[in-house]
């Protein structure tokens, strides 16, 4: 049977899609959200989701990155940063 992509994409989803259901989290753990775009809207963003696990931020603004470590890391310590 020749190799086409739509029976390669049908593999590829069965086979990745098996290993997430066996090692899947419980439902109530945090999220790992990674926050894309930390200025204007993807803070507000960002403040929405300060009580989930952010593993990564990034920002072609290097000012947008601070604020937004800054935000991160006072969530992670209790404290009330400069978007909450």
């Amino acid at each position: 049977m020749p190799l086409h992509r739509r029976n390669f994409l049908k593999a590829s989803a069965a086979s990745l899609g098996f290993p997430a259901i066996v090692s899947s989290q419980s439902p109530n753990s945090k999220l790992q959200i990674a926050i894309i775009g930390a200025g204007g809207r993807g803070g507000r963003n960002m403040k929405e989701c300060l009580g989930e696990d952010i593993v990564a931020l990034c920002d072609v603004n290097g000012k947008n990155l601070e604020k937004a470590a800054l935000v991160q890391r006072a969530d992670q310590s209790g404290q009330r940063g400069p978007l909450a």
